[in-house]
């Protein structure tokens, strides 16, 4: 024989199953917050290498400095020498490394698929070296002569032979010869060159030795504008009287020279951390970076990288590239804010549906309510309901029939009204307005059930 009772059947939510689901989910989430956030802020996920240039040059200097400052803040910055820009740029090409980045100057033919991430504050000079070349004032001073240019693909001997073409050097009878840059220095100093072209810092070691120890000059170009109009890579600046050595005046006045940007170029598609970890450090070593980005015209030809214009945009990393740069790699700052909007919206519409269901559950209790007090012609309730003595019009199959039917509804709707109140998808707290309704329904109910037990 079946038992009356309706056998008790627990919930998915009542089950140790779903403890187990609830307690992985927490703990796959507190795990994914260890992994993603930084509580305190570094350089812990920067590991790259860049290509710089010849050791000993300006470049490999830079990166030596800031794989220094990176491994303060426990990250790490790898210096890759070359023989110069052209070849930075070729080996970044063909990289499949996308933790790789590139030192390049400006004026260089850049491979596709290849992405700004700076131009470095303190930009390179142009020096035409040479033991008299302080008296060379104009182009037509080059009449003749002999002109080192460094090693083949490096970015000094680019700009030499894009200089010679352009401003027709040929007429003058120049000629132009690949050496290293050890026997570039060598060779100037014993008359084997007239002129060497490099492109340097200024406060690079090897021309402040070249000019202060070995007492080589450098050569300057009233027509430095006119250059800068057919090279548009080039800017105008002039090195101050006194700049090398303020004691012996070298040099004696102010020097016009030939400026040239340097970038540092990456991969597209290199990750997001990778990039503002190394804008980082940049910026430590050049704390002029961000103005001079945001406020000299980029005449590079390459586009910023995304990270880099958030950067500069921003004054510095942003709150989720300090605190979570592991998950801006995958997941940018602006899909985030649409993810967080989207949740943001989803709980809304939950708020909206939760209100608008409470008012159809308050809705149809009301009406069984109405026709409940049509029954006994008077507003009453359920306290009153379950004292009334049995009215004598209320004896028929008509009224037990309409009375059933009020009872079958409130008791349905009162079902309804236990099932809502146990969603999941009730925001915390709305499940209280649920159980207040849940309340009224279950006195009328118990009431209605006992005026109904007089009909019997």
């Amino acid at each position: 024989m079946k038992n009356s009772l309706t056998e008790y059947r627990p919930s998915f939510f009542d089950r140790p199953i779903f403890a187990v689901v609830v307690s992985t989910t927490l703990l796959f989430t507190l795990l994914l917050i260890l992994y993603f956030i930084d509580f305190v802020p570094g350089l812990t996920g920067l590991n790259i290498r860049i290509y710089s240039g010849m050791q000993g040059g300006g470049y490999s200097a830079t990166v030596e400095k800031l794989g220094v400052i990176a491994g303060r803040k426990n990250g790490k910055i790898t210096n890759h020498p070359t023989q110069g820009s052209l070849e930075n740029l070729k080996l970044l090409s063909e990289s499949g490394d996308m933790n790789s980045f590139a030192m390049a100057q400006n004026g260089l033919p850049i491979p596709e698929g290849l992405e700004l991430v700076t131009r470095l504050s303190k930009s390179e000079t142009v020096f035409f070296l040479g033991r008299n070349a302080g008296s060379i004032k104009t182009l037509a001073g080059l009449r003749g002569k002999h002109i080192g240019i460094g090693p083949e693909g490096s970015g000094a001997a680019h700009f030499a032979r894009k200089f010679h073409a352009t401003m027709h050097l040929d007429a003058l009878q120049v000629s132009l010869t690949n050496h290293s840059l050890e026997e570039q220095m060598q060779l100037l100093k014993t008359g084997g060159l007239d002129l060497a072209i490099l492109v340097f810092t200024e406060n690079a070691e090897i021309i402040e030795q070249a000019i202060l120890r070995d007492g080589l000059q450098f050569a300057t170009f009233r027509q430095g504008d006119s250059f800068a109009k057919r090279l548009p890579f080039l800017r105008t600046s002039s090195i101050r009287e006194g700049y090398f050595d303020p004691i012996r005046n070298i040099p004696d006045t102010d020097k016009p020279v030939l400026k040239l940007d340097t970038m540092v170029l990456c991969k597209k598609g290199t990750r997001r951390s990778q990039i503002i970890g190394l804008l980082s450090a940049i910026q430590e070593l050049q704390p002029d970076l961000i103005n001079f980005n945001n406020t000299i015209p980029n005449l590079t030809g390459v586009a910023y990288t995304q990270a880099a214009k958030d950067y500069f945009a921003n004054q510095g990393p942003e709150v989720y590239d300090r605190y979570a740069p592991r998950l801006m790699d995958f997941m940018p700052l602006g899909n985030l804010v649409q993810i967080l909007m989207a949740i943001s919206v989803f709980f809304n519409l939950l708020n909206v549906a939760n209100r608008f269901l409470l008012w159809r559950l308050d809705a149809n209790r009301v009406d069984i309510e109405s026709g409940v007090h049509a029954l006994f012609g008077r507003a009453i309730t359920a306290e009153e309901i379950a004292v009334a003595q049995l009215h004598a019009g209320h004896a028929t199959d008509k009224v037990r029939a309409v009375l059933d039917a009020l009872i079958d509804r409130l008791a349905r709707l009162g079902v309804k009204c236990r099932k809502q109140s146990l969603s999941l998808l009730v925001p915390m707290g709305k499940e209280q307005a649920y159980r207040y309704q849940e309340e009224i329904i279950n006195r009328m109910l118990s009431a209605m059930k006992a005026y109904r037990q007089k009909m019997e």
